[in-house]
């Protein structure tokens, strides 16, 4: 039975089926006389259902056909019964848990059937509390073994006298204020006049407990406190919970009605248009919604987005109902709302957080980049400890081909995240970014929040690529539109210009990749990380092809490992006179090749009835595959020859040697300088002949220097070259002339 059985908000329970108050009375004031007599055994009627009150009628809805059984029983015996209320965590009743549990004693009053319904009702006045110590078994039933629970007073002296008092006067108040809620009802004034008329605080609290509505453990919990003060403080606190109940309610209340009389009032309004339509003649019916109509409504109904969003996402939509669906606008309105619902505007993918997890998908997915793998590791530990840490923007700065771009996706899955890449190469308009007002024609949202719509989450990797490309145009500038947007300071508020509703970029992590630092503007710049990713080494190349390339392109053209075998001369030779490069673009494309003419071969060698087909790529065979050298691979040489040294030169696609030539003739004490060189090199060396002269006159070299021509060449010709100084190895070479 539920517990609102028992009554409702001083209901139905004290004072009624045909129990006035001097009966009650005159029943209370026995068991207070009755204290100090010894308790009789009474029958247990074990329940989770009821809890019965000192001073008070209860209704029992009886359908158990062994609880009824009890009642009968107690009525032939004229025995007492004792309602013993158990944990409702117990599904049965246990005997054993029971002990020392404080019940009721109570009297029949009642019996009675419901007529064409199978439930029993038994009318029972609760007499006093007691407290079960023993039981045993006498036939088919449980008797009981009792002491008194008597009342722990209210306390009569002292400051404690003060607050039991506070507390008790309190609970009256809270009481004839739920009453003055409750109207003027006959029944309501019965109630009111028994409990006010209480004396006594144990007694008033127990006359309030069974006329309010409450839980079952909140009865059993004032049920079981002895103490008057503490049935006191839980009833206050039932007030106070209640009191706050009817504040939310009312509120609530309000604003339904408010919202309902809007709700009328913009219906009128629209059947006012509809009126003024037909007057001026516009007589065209209003088509049923189409199924892209219900969808946006579906949509609009289980919208989850902030408050100022919501609010502009249902004016635009209300906006868009009043437009005729052949106007010109309509179209354009009904594209802004349908994006504006497109938007994630609070969903969220999980981070993955397990470091360990996340290091073997970034080792698994590129090889080195080991700045970058500790930086995403570190981020990770930090949002692990932090949920609210603004995200880094990191740039990866470094040449064409070494994986600047794979490792965003390689962030994104080690993250959980989804990825989004946004080419930002050849942009002009600074409306690409912000987004189109909609004011223009055909216009949309900016690439971030494209980006963000298809990815269909609030935090996703967004790759900025090729960020150093930006262009400017009398458009705008869109590195100043980034500014905003890779700014953790702002782009918690975005605001695109199409969507014109502040959009939240901060869960968002942004990577970008330049190849060159120099032409992003210095403020943009600053906002970012720059992580400068070198390029490959010749023997990590090797392994890179060895262990990741080899295998991707054999699976790309169809091809299994044993079709084709690569010595490590012939990838030696690849990555030195086939490609030029500081990544492993070209060195792919390569393999690619070499792969396309083994699965000519392997088609070829099963069409002519062979069950294998291998092939095996080795120094010897390699032109046959790739054709002739295309570069060349300088070597410093065994034997050294004077008037020649060896520099380092850095190239955009790795470093490289670099060979300068001098030698000198007779002549008019010239210096000759060749090899397209630029104006520093040239003046290191015009320094390192002055350096070369003094050192020799030093050394009383009979060299006279206005008799000599030096001629410096630095291969090759046509390669431009220039540098901060390269004057040691310049010197070196002219003084092996002379030494």
């Amino acid at each position: 039975m539920a517990d609102g059985d028992q009554g409702g908000v001083l209901g139905s329970g004290v004072g009624q089926r045909g129990a006035g108050f001097d009966e009650l009375d005159n029943m209370y004031k026995l068991v207070r006389d009755d204290a100090n007599q010894k308790i009789p055994d009474l029958l247990i009627y074990p329940t989770n259902e009821y809890v019965a009150f000192p001073g008070s009628v209860m209704a029992l809805n009886i359908v158990d056909n062994n609880r009824l059984l009890i009642v009968e029983e107690a009525l032939k015996t004229n025995t007492g019964l004792f309602i013993l209320p158990y944990d409702r965590n117990h599904s049965t009743f246990d005997p054993d848990a029971c002990i020392d549990v404080v019940g009721t004693e109570v009297r029949i009053l009642k019996r009675e059937k419901i007529p064409q319904c199978d439930v029993i009702t038994v009318t029972v006045f609760g007499m006093r509390r007691l407290s079960l110590k023993s039981m045993y078994v006498k036939g088919d039933y449980f008797y009981g073994n009792f002491t008194h629970a008597l009342d722990l007073p209210l306390a009569s002296m002292g400051d404690e006298m003060l607050e039991d008092r506070n507390l008790l006067r309190q609970v009256r108040l809270a009481v004839r204020n739920l009453w003055d809620l409750q109207g003027e009802k006959r029944e309501m004034k019965e109630i009111m006049r028994i409990i006010e008329r209480s004396n006594d605080p144990g007694c008033f609290c127990d006359l309030v407990a069974a006329s309010l509505e409450m839980p079952f453990e909140k009865r059993l919990k004032i049920l079981q406190a002895v103490s008057v003060r503490e049935r006191l403080e839980i009833l206050l606190g039932i007030f106070v919970a209640q009191k706050e109940a009817n504040v939310t309610f009312s509120t609530t209340a309000k604003k339904v009605r408010e919202d309902l009389e809007k709700q009328q009032r913009d219906f009128f309004i629209r059947q006012h248009i509809k009126a003024l339509r037909k007057q001026i003649g516009d007589n065209e019916p209003e088509p049923e919604p189409s199924r892209d109509e219900e969808e946006i409504i579906e949509k609009l109904k289980n919208l989850q987005a902030p408050a100022e969003a919501k609010a502009y996402i249902e004016k635009q939509y209300k906006r868009l109902t009043f437009l005729s669906q052949s106007s010109a606008e309509y179209a354009a309105a009904r594209s802004h709302v349908e994006t504006l619902l497109d938007i994630p505007w609070k969903t969220y993918s999980e981070d993955q957080l397990d470091l360990n997890h996340a290091r073997e998908i970034l080792d698994a997915d590129h090889y080195g980049l080991k700045d970058v793998k500790d930086r995403i590791v570190e981020y990770l530990a930090v949002l692990s400890l932090r949920k609210d840490f603004k995200a880094p923007i990191l740039c990866l700065y470094g040449p064409p081909g070494v994986g600047k771009t794979s490792i965003g996706k390689s962030i994104a899955r080690a993250l959980g995240r989804k990825f989004e890449r946004v080419s930002l190469g050849g942009i002009h308009d600074e409306s690409e970014i912000r987004g189109h007002r909609r004011t223009y024609v055909a216009s949309m949202p900016g690439r971030i929040v494209q980006a963000i719509r298809h990815a269909q989450t609030m935090n996703p990797v967004i790759l900025l690529d090729e960020i150093d490309k930006l262009s400017h145009h009398n458009q705008g500038d869109p590195a100043s539109a980034l500014l905003e947007v890779l700014d953790p300071e702002q782009h918690h508020a975005f605001v695109d210009n199409y969507i014109e509703t502040p959009i939240d970029l901060s869960q968002v992590l942004f990577l970008t990749t330049a190849n060159s630092l120099d032409t992003i503007p210095g403020p943009l710049r600053d906002r970012m990380e720059i992580i400068e990713i070198p390029g490959y080494t010749h023997v990590d190349k090797r392994f890179i092809a060895q262990d990741f390339l080899i295998p991707k392109v054999l699976k790309e053209h169809g091809l299994v490992k044993s079709n084709l075998a690569v010595s490590e001369d012939a990838l030696d030779d690849i990555i030195n006179f086939y490609t030029r490069e500081a990544g492993v673009r070209k060195l792919e494309h390569c393999l690619a090749g070499v792969c396309r003419k083994v699965a000519a071969h392997v088609v070829t060698a099963k069409q002519a009835g062979k069950r294998r087909a291998t092939a095996r790529l080795t120094r010897k065979n390699l032109p046959q595959y790739l054709g002739k050298q295309k570069y060349d691979f300088d070597m410093v040489e065994a034997k050294r020859r004077p008037g020649i040294a060896t520099g380092l030169a850095w190239t955009p696609v790795g470093g490289d040697i670099l060979f300068i030539e001098t030698t000198h003739l007779p002549g008019k004490g010239q210096l000759v300088i060749t090899g397209k060189l630029g104006d520093v090199m040239q003046e290191s060396i015009r320094a390192a002949t002055t350096l070369l002269r003094g050192w020799l006159a030093n050394d009383n070299a009979s060299i006279d220097f206005e008799k000599e021509d030096i001629h410096v060449h630095v291969p090759a010709g046509a390669t431009p070259k220039d540098g901060p100084s390269a004057g040691v190895a310049i010197f070196c070479a002219l003084l092996s002339l002379y030494k």
